[in-house]
């Protein structure tokens, strides 16, 4: 099974991460490749180009890092937003030894992962079980994730966004959905109505007659 390990480490190791946090920052967006941040709630949703998830609940968030360089990945490390609570963080494979690291200018802190290494061109998938920001309605907010991964003598980091929107749900449905089922109920009964009137009229015309 894989090892938590809760403490945040000593001195020299926060100064790193703090360090390492305020380089990929600011380093440009084209340098920013492989990785994915993909709420469970887009899994079971088809919605736009940037993953959603729904505003105060409890997620699942799948981080997939794929190795695009010619050298093993050593370790993976997520910085999640201020405004998400962090509950529970696991690997998919075993080996992985994850740690907890202390808040961080602009974030919660963050997740890192080591004790195995990712090959040139392979992927790993990590997941994180966090409480969603409350939102208010029509007011979603875009939070950014940043995932680092770090190779002997350097990192690459990816900036990847998720839409949290505001709770409209009823029965599992979304409102907008509801809202349109309506619409289209309604516009049918009106037709059979229309339809039925004019059925009732020509029998009046053709009794007449």
């Amino acid at each position: 099974m894989q090892r938590h390990v809760r403490r945040v480490g000593g001195p020299r190791r926060i100064g790193a991460s703090l360090t390492l946090v305020i380089m990929v920052l600011f380093l440009p967006s084209q340098v920013f490749a492989g990785a994915t941040v993909e709420p469970h709630y887009t899994h079971t949703k088809a919605h736009g180009s940037v993953p959603t998830s729904i505003g105060g609940m409890t997620d699942s968030y799948e981080i997939r890092v794929t190795n695009v360089r010619n050298v093993s990945m050593t370790g993976v490390i997520v910085y999640i937003p201020t405004d998400f609570e962090l509950i529970n963080e696991s690997a998919s494979e075993v080996g992985w030894i994850a740690r907890r690291l202390p808040a961080q200018p602009g974030v919660l802190g963050g997740v890192s992962w080591n004790g195995r290494e990712i090959l040139p061109g392979m992927s790993a998938t990590f997941f994180l079980s966090l409480r969603n920001p409350d939102v208010g309605l029509f007011l979603p907010a875009v939070e950014t994730f940043l995932i680092v991964q770090t190779y002997p003598g350097g990192a690459l980091a990816t900036r990847e966004p998720v839409e949290i929107t505001y709770p409209t749900r009823l029965f599992g449905i979304d409102y907008a959905t509801l809202a349109f089922t309506l619409v289209a109920v309604v516009f049918l009964l009106l037709l059979l109505d229309g339809i039925v009137s004019l059925k009732r009229r020509q029998k009046m015309l053709t009794a007449k007659t």
